[in-house]
This record gives structure tokens, sequence and C-alpha cells, in this order.
């Protein structure tokens, strides 16, 4: 059995004025109010497939959403770095102060490994939460291994399925009894008694092209330690993050468009592939309905994402990837505090850590880059809460590492990056 810590905001707001060294006439933090706010990560989601999707009649948990919400583009930011970027949305902060810049970071000896959270050096949607007594789970958040200890559970990026030839996906190696990569320790044997693996599926199609592009268990195996927590420990705020449009789109951008594709003409055995992307959205959009499933009248979703995508401009024989990134992603949100409509500005990857907070009775730090996206809101709920600013969240004496923490699973992640065109 394991256990959560409860904690009273009540209990937390005078010691976090005297922490965070804030003005003593900022107003008192509130209480959770109950309603809950579910922010869910779509690597890479691009209008530019999603929208062509909707026309036809497809993905109807995201027509669902669009129709009864906001939507729009999400301006990103170069270099279009999903570890870089998914801390800006989870801080609010810019890279060059949240300190998480690449894929990959130096240790001590010059060698260089996949980043880890504890180079870090800002607050995030998390901690902020859990330190105002708010519940929160996270689950497969970009660049949360190793996990740190918050008031709910987070399962970190590196909990997945492992290939039978011991290739790794996310570097489940990594897992030891001082970085178990679920936090607290205890939810780990049943995070790993969900992971979903290729021989899950009963066609051997399924079952083939699941261990030759491991991306689609990833994916169902967050979806399901996600349905988990809101089963066994719902929170305030639940963090979950998709991975696979964006390797989808990568690998397969060629067959959704052959029209745009710069490199070798494709054989006739490839051209009978079909569109894997567009078959990949409407994946996704199954796994967004489990999702959604669990959500009440009274929540808030958001889906945003890090970047969007389109085809390459140049070919590059070394990877032979059709896919490459886009500065306009999307956001999408819907529940009571939200509007109907659309974005007349792109809002920033900078303004969802502010937005959030606001939707959870939170004031953002006036540090932070950027501010909640008041176009998104009511009137009415915008009035009855008006945005609320302090000086900071952050400790006045926040140690941060200087070197990533290496671990077996390192060379086997540079493989998956290297196959991606990231890295060299």
């Amino acid at each position: 059995m394991w256990h959560f810590r409860p904690r009273l905001a009540c209990l937390v707001v005078p010691a976090l004025a005297a922490l965070l060294g804030c003005e003593a006439t900022h107003p008192p933090i509130p209480p959770p109010s109950g309603d809950r706010v579910v922010l869910i990560g779509l690597d890479a989601g691009t209008w530019t497939i999603i929208r062509p999707l909707l026309d036809k009649g497809d993905l109807p948990n995201i027509r669902s959403l669009v129709d009864r919400g906001w939507s729009g583009v999400l301006e990103s930011m170069e270099p279009t770095f999903s570890p870089m970027l998914w801390t800006t949305i989870a801080t609010g902060h810019k890279p060059s102060e949240h300190g998480i810049t690449g894929f990959l970071a130096p240790t001590q000896s010059g060698e260089q490994v996949p980043v880890t959270s504890n180079l870090r050096h800002t607050e995030t949607l998390w901690t902020i939460a859990s330190r105002t007594g708010r519940t929160v789970n996270v689950i497969g958040w970009y660049v949360t291994w190793p996990t740190e200890a918050i008031n709910g559970v987070m399962v970190a990026d590196r909990i997945g399925p492992q290939r039978e030839d011991g290739r790794l996906t996310g570097g489940t190696d990594s897992l030891t009894a001082q970085y178990p990569g679920v936090s607290p320790a205890s939810y780990l044997p049943r995070a790993m008694s969900l992971i979903v693996y290729p021989e899950d599926f009963l066609s051997p199609l399924e079952q083939s092209l699941h261990k030759q592009f491991l991306i689609y268990p990833v994916d169902a195996t967050r979806t399901a330690i996600a349905e988990d927590l809101f089963e066994t420990h719902p929170a305030d705020l639940t963090m979950i993050y998709l991975w696979g449009i964006d390797p989808t789109q990568h690998l397969f951008w060629k067959y959704h468009d052959p029209a745009s594709w710069v490199g070798p003409p494709l054989s006739p055995g490839e051209k009978l592939r079909g569109d894997l992307v567009a078959d990949y959205y409407r994946d996704t959009d199954v796994l967004l309905g489990r999702l959604l499933a669990y959500v009440r009248p009274n929540d808030t979703v958001m889906i945003v994402s890090d970047h969007g995508a389109g085809p390459v401009a140049k070919y590059d024989p070394k990877h032979g990837n059709s896919g490459d990134h886009r500065i306009e992603g999307i956001i999408i949100a819907a529940g009571p505090p939200i509007r109907h409509g659309t974005a007349a500005t792109p809002p920033s990857v900078l303004d969802v850590t502010p937005t959030v907070l606001d939707l959870l009775g939170l004031p953002a730090g006036r540090d932070m880059s950027g501010s909640a996206i008041t176009e998104m809101f009511t009137p009415a709920w915008r009035s009855a809460h008006p945005e609320q600013r302090i000086a900071t969240w952050e400790p006045k004496n926040r140690h941060v590492d200087r070197w990533p923490i290496s671990t077996k699973s390192d060379e086997h992640i540079k493989d998956k990056l290297r196959r991606l065109g990231y890295i060299e």
C-alpha cells in the first residue's frame, strides 16, 4: 500500500511567503477548489494534419473539445528541441532560465549523455502545485528522470516497454533503488504491471509493426498508467505526455504527403504502407478518449504541443527521415472557464504555466516570461478570477546539480535520438 502526505494550503502559505521573499501584501493563496485541470502534451501535434482529419469526420474526441472549447496555434521557439520546450511549457521560463537546453548534457568527464531533471534550475507546475496543497500526478513528461517527491505520483519518461533484443525505448535500465523512476517508489510495481508490449496485440501485423517501431506501446503505457491514477488517486492537476506523433511524423511523413518528399522515389512496396501519420493521429484520438472518460463536468482540459510539423526541406541519407519540425504547434482547451472560439493571436509555449496556475487558483511569478491566456477564458470567469502575480516561486537557495546522471540506458537513448535525427 502506498500513501500520500496530506498538505493544507492554509498551513503552507505563511511558510511560502517567508521562503520566497514575496511582498507581504500579496493576496493569500486559496485552498484547492476541487475543480481539476488535465494537461495533455502531444509532441509535435500540428493543425496541418488535424484540420483535414476533422473535416473528414475523424478524431471525434479532439472534435468534441474543439467544438465546445477554444483552440488555436501555440507558438513555439527555436531551436525546436523537445526537452527544452516541454520544460518551458512546465515552468513558464525561458530555456536560459530553466537550464534544459538540449537532448544531451556534458558529464564531468566531458561525455555527452541524455539530459536529466537534476539540471533544471526552476520550479515546475508539479512542484508549485505540491507546495500549495494541490495534488498532482505527472505521467511520462519529458525530462522527469530522476523523479521528484511531489504531492501525488510522478512516473518518469523512462518507464516504458523494452524490446526483445534488449534495446530500450526510454531507459528502463536507468531504474535503480536510488532512482526508481516513480515517486513514491511504492507505486513502481503497479506502473511496471501496466506497461504495454507489442506481444499484447492480437494481430500478428500489429505485433510486427509495434516491434519494429516501438512507438504506440509507449503512449498506450502512459495512458494505462494515467487511467489507473484517475481511478485510484485523482489529482487537482494531472499532466500526461504522449510522445508518438513526433516520431511517426519524422519516419512516415513521406507516405502522408508523397508530393513533398525530396528523397529517393518511393518503391511500389512503400506506397502500399498507407498513411501511417493519419492513422497514428486516429490512434492518439482513441487514447485521448480513454483519458477524457475520467474528466468531470467542472474539470478543464488543455491539450498542447511543443511545436508543429511538416516535410523535410532537405534529404539526409544518414537517417532518411521525411518529417521535420515547425514553429506552429497546437492548443485546445475546454471546460467551464473556457469560452467557445479560436485564438485571435497565437499564445506562446511560455504562457502555458501561467494559464494552468490561473486555473488552479494560483498566481504566476512575475519572473515568468509568459502570461495567462486571458483570451481563452469566459468574461464571467475572468471577472470572478482576476489574474494575480507574486514576485517569484523560486526558493532563495535552490540547489542545482552541475552534472547529469549517467546510466546504463544512455547509449540506447542516444541511439533512439540518432535514428530521429536529433543528434549525430
